[in-house]
């Protein structure tokens, strides 16, 4: 993501390698060599090379079974060498379409709900939702782009334009639906990697890994599976021509083939293998030991930043962009906080990583604009405690958070404040200071990640909550939680089941109209 970001574009090379050994390493754009680019493992690079024959040029069903046979060798090669790196971290997109589907419950009954829960859109809402990461797949810094407000919102400014009764237009609403799933996955990211990921880092310190198969974000999609089901694997979707004309417009041209490309990928690959991983006693075992304190809390309905959290987030979110739709003048301000305003925030010492406050904002906010002390934490005579203020990725991010510079004081009630004056990416500028108290100790438990009290953003009642299944790891019987594979079989069995998903994935439209 941009904005800081940085770990994430390093994913691009290593999904490139490992899904698509044999793409020229020069921009589809430019033609010139890509900045990362890498030579393709050589193992991968024999296998696919031999296949009847064929060159990385050819075209035709060869270049599928060329690149299956690529992946399954980079596949295991990786594991065994750790040969590529994953130095990005953040939702998986089993977790991403569960934030957007509970997102979804969460929102009161109105025709935003009624438009996001339309069985004939669920595929777009579900393509949108993972979309963001497709550049990161292929290599292509789209992704970056699509994770973040200036190009979702200029999107939404295309889509008014191109129909102006967006929303009861048949042509128009799976494109809606589909932006509506971009939003909630550059939101959930940001809640996610300033928050979960952060305490993660501490607690599962000794097991930390940055190798693409073992990363903390990797085996925490692999632990949604486990534990809440798999997400729907919808057939690849895009409002192909809407997408390109505003990265033109921004300046960053991408070609047809490379969004379609990266589409096919995520929703034939991506999205497969923690389904797989899941299945395998061998494979939850070992990343449960890696990652002990992310398999206890990735449910938790009061761990601050897990999907439970960044569904509250993002349907408040929804609500707050759809009034803008519906003419309500733009705002900026406070979402959602950490903890939820008049709730007990248990971790009051210093060195545990949810001692953090946060609050995330409804817009984006422009770094250079904001004041060292625009957020503050006072106590009850009104004075300032100490505590260092942080945008959590810079320019664009959403999620500002308060790191103590000592323990928080126990017993007492102190009130997270945000200036006036705040301004966003746009310039959209906060137009009034906002206050939330809670109590640091023991004290009423309320979800964190919920909004404000007097925010016109509010949630229903949520869905129940997931609950852990007894895994093949837990049980020792041999079983597991989604049915697959018996324990003992063969782990390159699930490399070989990727490497079948690219080899029949099915050829598809990346239409305009409608999603299929």
């Amino acid at each position: 993501m941009a904005g800081g970001h940085v770990g994430r574009r390093a994913v691009a090379d290593a999904w490139r390698r490992a899904v698509h050994p044999l793409r020229d390493q020069a921009d589809p754009v430019t033609d010139r060599a890509h900045p990362n680019a890498q030579p393709p493992r050589p193992i991968a690079r024999a296998a696919a090379l031999h296949y009847n024959g064929l060159t990385p040029h050819s075209g035709g069903p060869g270049i599928l079974a060329m690149r299956a046979l690529a992946l399954a060798a980079a596949v295991t090669g990786a594991v065994a060498s750790a040969a590529l790196p994953l130095a990005a971290h953040a939702n998986g997109n089993h977790a991403h379409e569960a934030i957007s589907l509970r997102a979804v419950a969460h929102l009161p009954p109105g025709p935003l709900k009624a438009l996001l829960q339309a069985p004939d859109l669920q595929q777009a809402l579900m393509n949108g939702t993972f979309f963001p990461d497709g550049g990161y797949v292929i290599g292509h810094g789209y992704g970056e782009t699509a994770h973040w407000e200036p190009y979702q919102r200029a999107l939404l400014a295309h889509l008014g334009k191109a129909h102006p009764a967006l929303e009861k237009d048949p042509a128009a609403r799976p494109k809606l639906a589909f932006l509506f799933g971009m939003f909630s996955h550059g939101m959930a990211d940001q809640v996610y990697d300033a928050l979960f990921m952060e305490a993660g880092k501490h607690y599962d310190k000794a097991g930390w890994s940055d190798d693409l198969f073992t990363s903390f974000d990797t085996a925490t999609d692999v632990f949604w599976v486990a534990q809440a089901g798999a997400s729907p694997m919808p057939e690849p979707w895009l409002p192909m021509d809407d997408l390109r004309a505003v990265f033109q417009a921004r300046g960053e041209p991408v070609p047809e083939a490379t969004l379609t490309d990266a589409q096919q990928t995520l929703a034939k690959v991506i999205l497969g293998w923690p389904k797989l991983k899941a299945e395998s006693k061998e494979g939850i075992a070992d990343l449960r030991q890696r990652y002990p304190w992310a398999w206890d809390h990735l449910s938790d309905p009061h761990e601050p930043g897990n999907p439970l959290c960044e569904a509250r987030v993002v349907a408040a979110y929804w609500q707050g962009v759809w009034d803008e739709l519906h003419g309500k003048p733009a705002q900026l301000r406070v979402l959602a906080t950490v903890p939820s305003e008049g709730a007990a925030h248990p971790w009051p010492a210093k060195v545990t990583p949810q001692s953090t406050l946060a609050v995330v904002l409804s817009r984006g906010l422009d770094a250079a604009k904001l004041a060292d002390d625009a957020v503050t934490v006072r106590d009850a005579k009104g004075n300032k405690l100490p505590a260092k203020q942080h945008l959590f990725y810079g320019q664009n991010s959403n999620v500002v958070r308060l790191l103590p510079a000592s323990d928080w004081p126990v017993g007492h009630k102190l009130t997270l404040r945000v200036a006036k004056g705040i301004v966003a990416f746009d310039g959209t500028v906060g137009a009034a200071e906002e206050s939330f108290a809670f109590t640091v100790g023991a004290g009423p438990q309320r979800e964190p990640g919920l909004p404000p009290k007097g925010s016109p953003w509010q949630l229903a009642a949520p869905p129940p909550q997931a609950q852990t299944p007894t895994t093949a790891a837990d049980s020792g019987t041999g079983g597991c939680a989604t049915g697959g594979r018996p324990a003992g079989a063969p782990a390159v069995r699930w490399t070989l089941l990727v490497a079948w998903m690219v080899l029949t994935r099915r050829r598809w439209s990346g239409g305009t109209s409608h999603a299929q």
